[in-house]
């Protein structure tokens, strides 16, 4: 008898440090995959601020209006500029 609750003891003990260590593993590989995403967001968030940097640019900027708004006489420029009078007969159209 007195050797069956010796084993049981022992064998709680044993499940004891499995489930401590078990613990620990958890809690560091959380911490693991946590920092590695908070390395790879601080990345991200850098590129982010050099494209913001590079968009606010005059130079840039002018581009952009340039390609979006003058550029709408060339016919395979997927941003053409839709006048106001084109979009009232468009919905002239859509209520008649």
């Amino acid at each position: 008898m007195q050797e069956h609750v010796l084993l049981q003891s022992q064998q709680q003990a044993s499940q004891a440090k499995n489930y401590h260590y078990q613990s620990f593993s958890e809690i560091h590989e959380a911490d693991f995959v946590k920092e590695a995403l908070h390395r790879e967001t601080r990345a991200l968030l850098s590129r982010l601020s050099q494209i913001k940097e590079l968009l606010s640019t005059p130079e840039v900027r002018m581009k952009i209006r340039k390609e979006l708004f003058e550029d709408g006489h060339n016919p395979n420029n997927k941003w053409k500029v839709i006048s106001t009078l084109d979009l009232q007969m468009n919905d002239c159209k859509l209520l008649c």
